[in-house]
């Protein structure tokens, strides 16, 4: 039983996307496929629409970006990589689907770049599976073929096993606080509903440290960067409530963090996204 529920530790962190949903009428990996996206941006702190160059005017002048994303949401990587093509190449990108142990892999297939071709490039990262490479395949050859700098921000599968077992606590005002641990809870509660309804509090206190930790390790790599740094991860990460903005904050005062929250389905500008994000898009399906 323990095994199982660390596999399922596992599972859950070590690639978030647990399934991918992609609609039948969509074209094949092996077809050329154009997404007409629409969306409307909005100032969350004023509820005002504003324009998509008015966006990449506050991100160009802040330090830190985070573009929270639903992980199997087409439209959400169409945008991301047209927010990192809009920025100059003097940026670092962050990815929450690589494990920093990989770093030195990418690294080195990023010095040799031009001896790699897109349909070598998984491999030559060493992409892991959990996360539909197809979905990402557009940021991930924008970054790794550009001169950004490619970061890996993920936990290793190691870390997560120590912290499944040993759980090392973390120090934090912000990041460590019971509104955190408990919305962090509730939120891993919901979201895997379907096949935890019957797992332990315990078992879910580990879970939540497990993404605490995850958060830190983040925001650790964005406050390394020297220029600016984009965190490509999921929504709740990216929260500014509970994620890896607390962090950021415990750690120093003098960061410009912008937080943009790619909206879910159907979403509005409610008080609680108003709350998670600076920024929010809306696509329009």
């Amino acid at each position: 039983m323990k095994r199982f529920l660390f596999l399922v530790v596992l599972l859950v962190f070590g690639g978030c996307s647990l399934k991918n949903d992609i609609k039948k009428e969509e074209l094949k990996s092996s077809e050329k496929e154009e997404i007409s996206v629409n969306f409307e941006i909005y100032n969350a702190n004023l509820g005002s629409k504003i324009s998509y160059e008015s966006l990449i005017n506050e991100l160009k002048n802040s330090d830190i970006v985070l573009l929270g994303e639903v992980h199997n949401d087409k439209s959400h990587h169409f945008f991301q990589n047209m927010v990192i093509n809009s920025l100059n190449d003097d940026i670092s990108v962050v990815f929450e689907m690589i494990d920093i142990d990989k770093q030195g892999v990418v690294s080195l297939a990023k010095q040799n770049k031009k001896s790699i071709s897109k349909s070598e490039l998984p491999k030559s990262l060493e992409w892991q599976k959990g996360w539909d490479y197809e979905l990402y395949k557009e940021i991930v050859e924008s970054v790794f073929y550009s001169d950004k700098k490619m970061i890996a921000g993920n936990l290793t599968k190691n870390e997560i096993k120590n912290i499944y077992k040993e759980m090392p606590s973390l120090k934090g005002e912000l990041s460590t606080s019971n509104f955190v641990k408990d919305s962090l809870k509730s939120v891993i509660k919901d979201a895997h509903k379907e096949f935890m309804s019957n797992l332990s509090d315990e078992f879910l206190d580990k879970m939540v440290l497990v993404q605490i930790h995850k958060d830190r390790r983040m925001a650790e790599r964005l406050l390394e960067q020297p220029n600016l740094a984009i965190l490509l991860a999921g929504r709740f990460h990216t929260d500014k409530t509970l994620g890896v903005p607390t962090h950021i904050k415990d750690a120093t005062k003098n960061k410009r963090v912008v937080v943009v929250g790619l909206g879910y389905e159907d979403e509005n500008l409610t008080s609680s996204s108003r709350n998670s994000a600076d920024f929010l898009v809306i696509f329009k399906h």
